[in-house]
């Protein structure tokens, strides 16, 4: 019988870093919306978003950090 292999997946320290601090900015009150989109594997992406009532402040922000992003990939 083959034997089962568990295979590890490897963790960005990075993640866990930036996870932590805005843990605690929430806790502190310093968060009161959020967005999150992640990748948790090879083409497995995930968005989700707090239940705000200002969706229109949080698109802006999701915009403001798309153009961020596109500008580093132009450099």
């Amino acid at each position: 019988m083959a034997e089962l292999k568990v295979l590890k997946k490897k963790y960005s320290s990075q993640a866990v870093e930036l996870l932590t601090e805005l843990l605690r900015d929430a806790k502190q009150g310093k968060i009161t919306d959020l967005i999150c989109s992640y990748a948790s594997g090879v083409n497995e992406y995930s968005l989700t978003y707090t239940g705000t009532d200002d969706l229109i402040r949080l698109v802006g922000h999701l915009e403001k950090m798309k153009w961020r992003m596109l500008e580093r990939m132009n450099k």
